[in-house]
């Protein structure tokens, strides 16, 4: 029994019901005390139903506070984040007025920054460039601003190359800086438009050049530069530049491109002329009166100078300003003559004669008739010089009031006597097979010119403006 009740209790299962079973109680006692039970059981499960129904509505009136709590804390809560972000949107705000105010501060600081410096710029600009230099300026921005496209002058294009106005021009002013008077009108368009076209020949022969890989080389260049400075000092070639109105830079340019056409010509066109003895014959043959000599011919070269200044004349170097000048000043040239400096290089340096001066006082040949028709002071040396020879100091004497002009010394480069000259001589053959070759030569660099510029993309933009101008050109 025992171990019965202790193993009922953990079921809570009373003792005593275990105990009563065992009892043998009278009919009626068992009746009365079954009722009893039974009264007992069902108080006890009235008691039960009560307590758990006390135990329900308190645990609903716990639950109903509960969810009124949660409703409360929610309320709270929500009512808390609202104020947290009612301030954080303050705070924001009022973050976002301080950096709005400084960052306008901190614009306005840098506009103000920019204008000063802007007016400094200006006023530096305006005692720079003037007031035609800055309204130069302001008209170009206003030109980019509003986006018009400005081109270069281009007079002409070969293959795309560009030719400029300001080039052509270049050469224009070279050309007529020593002529006493320029040309005007349609002279100047004529002389433009054969530089041009003199232009556009070079350009087409530099493509052909670059092709052929015959461009002229640096070194090439500044040989020919120091051959043609040898005779100056460098105060006077600059002042032979600047009289030509071209720089360094241009100069050293067109001896590359003289020097570059010359190899293109000489190798395509030059070495492939052939001068037979059989074409020296027949032109011998053909021209033989050429070489009767009627009267001996004298091959003369001079150095002149004169008192007055000569505009047309480019070197003037230690120019005389009188006559006294022009006597120390060729008394110089006549001391370094007998100090065997060439003739040509002084001829070049200091004469003052602007057709000979240039080319080393050549005057070619003179015949003799001519020679009776020039001073007798210059009749009478020359005709006293041998072959290679220089005169003394001869002053040329104006015949009519007998005033001194200048003076010259004249060099005897060659003497030919009158009479015919046979095939046989050299010198015969010699100027035969010179002269053939130049003609050819001039025939076939007209053609060869003709081939390239056909194979060129040549457009002449300052031509068809002439024709245009002129109501010439193509509809």
């Amino acid at each position: 029994e025992a171990r019965v009740s202790a193993h009922l209790l953990k079921y809570h299962v009373d003792v005593v019901n275990v105990l009563i079973c065992h009892i043998h109680l009278p009919e009626e006692l068992m009746k009365t005390q079954t009722e009893k039970i039974l009264a007992e059981q069902r108080q006890n499960m009235y008691d039960a139903q009560r307590e758990a129904e006390e135990k329900r509505i308190q645990l609903e009136r716990i639950s109903a506070q509960a969810d009124n709590q949660k409703d409360l804390m929610a309320a709270t809560v929500g009512v808390e984040i609202s104020g947290k972000r009612a301030e954080q949107r303050r705070a924001e705000g009022e973050g976002e007025a301080h950096y709005i105010l400084a960052t306008g501060k901190a614009e306005a600081e840098k506009v103000r920054l920019m204008g000063e410096a802007q007016g400094v710029a200006y006023k530096e600009q305006v005692n720079a460039l003037g007031a035609q230099g800055v309204a130069l300026v302001e008209t170009l921005k206003v030109i980019g601003e509003k986006g018009v496209r400005i081109t270069p002058d281009v007079m002409a294009t070969v293959d795309g190359r560009k030719i400029f106005r300001s080039d052509v021009d270049k050469y224009y002013d070279n050309n007529v800086a020593s002529a006493q008077q320029p040309p005007t009108g349609e002279q100047a368009t004529a002389l433009r438009l054969n530089i041009l076209h003199q232009m556009i020949d070079d350009e087409i022969l530099m493509r052909r050049a670059e092709k052929l890989g015959l461009l002229a080389t640096d070194e090439e260049v500044d040989r020919k530069y120091n051959e043609i400075k040898a005779p100056f000092t460098q105060e006077e070639f600059d002042k032979r530049l600047q009289d030509k109105k071209i720089t360094l830079a241009d100069f050293k340019r067109d001896i590359r491109r003289s020097i570059t056409v010359e190899k293109v010509l000489n190798k395509e066109v030059s070495s492939k002329i052939n001068v037979t003895d059989q074409d020296i014959t027949s032109y011998y043959n053909e021209h033989k009166a050429e070489f009767n000599l009627i009267e001996p011919q004298y091959h003369l070269a001079e150095i002149r100078v004169t008192p007055a200044p000569n505009p047309q004349v480019q070197n003037q170097n230690d120019k005389a300003q009188n006559e006294a000048d022009a006597r120390k000043k060729i008394q110089m040239i006549s001391n370094r003559l007998d100090s065997g400096d060439d003739f040509a290089s002084l001829a070049m340096r200091y004469s003052e004669s602007p057709e000979t001066s240039g080319n080393g006082g050549d005057l070619g040949m003179v015949i003799e008739s001519q020679l009776r028709s020039i001073d007798p002071a210059t009749r009478e040396a020359v005709t006293k010089l041998k072959p290679g020879q220089y005169s003394p100091i001869i002053p040329i004497v104006n015949p009519g009031n007998k005033q001194v002009m200048g003076y010259r010394i004249v060099k005897l480069i060659s003497k030919e006597p009158a009479g015919q000259r046979e095939l046989a001589d050299p010198r015969v053959q010699q100027a035969i097979r010179s002269q053939l070759h130049d003609r050819r030569e001039q025939l076939l660099k007209a053609a060869y010119y003709e081939v390239l510029r056909d194979s060129a993309k040549v457009e002449n933009y300052y031509a068809k403006s002439i024709l245009d101008s002129n109501g010439l050109g193509k509809k």
